[in-house]
């Protein structure tokens, strides 16, 4: 399976684009911490980003990552994504071009996970997490 990111960029910056990636979709952001915590799972899995992936621990809301965590706050400290309302995560106007530059090579897997949220459908979502347990 190929990985969304080159294997050679740190945990942190597959992260970093990862959290990009999903706060730049179409529909405004991502709808709290939780969410965005499962989608960046759900990617490290369906593309085989064994090391990012192994960031993540169970957590009470279902996956959870320190590193993620970390990640998102820098990337708020940076001005590329703002927290809103209710956890909001949105991109920024650079976090938008950032998230252009960061969607660059994106595998199939990791394109369906993001069609996926920006549509919504959360249908998808639980497809993939379904075949985890496999």
């Amino acid at each position: 399976m190929t990985s969304l990111l080159q294997a050679s960029l740190s945990i942190q910056d597959r992260l970093r684009r990862y959290i990009l990636l999903l706060a730049g979709a179409e529909d405004g952001g991502v709808r709290n911490g939780a969410v965005l915590q499962k989608l960046l799972y759900i990617l490290a899995k369906k593309t085989g980003d064994g090391g990012t992936e192994a960031s993540f621990r169970p957590g009470e809301y279902g996956p959870h990552s320190e590193q993620a965590a970390g990640e998102l706050a820098r990337l708020s400290r940076d001005g590329l994504v703002s927290l809103g309302p209710e956890g909001r995560i949105a991109p920024t106007p650079a976090g938008r071009s950032a998230a252009r530059d960061a969607g660059r090579g994106l595998d199939e897997y990791a394109q369906a996970v993001i069609e996926g949220h920006v549509h919504g459908s959360f249908g998808l979502m639980r497809a993939f997490l379904a075949g985890l347990a496999l």
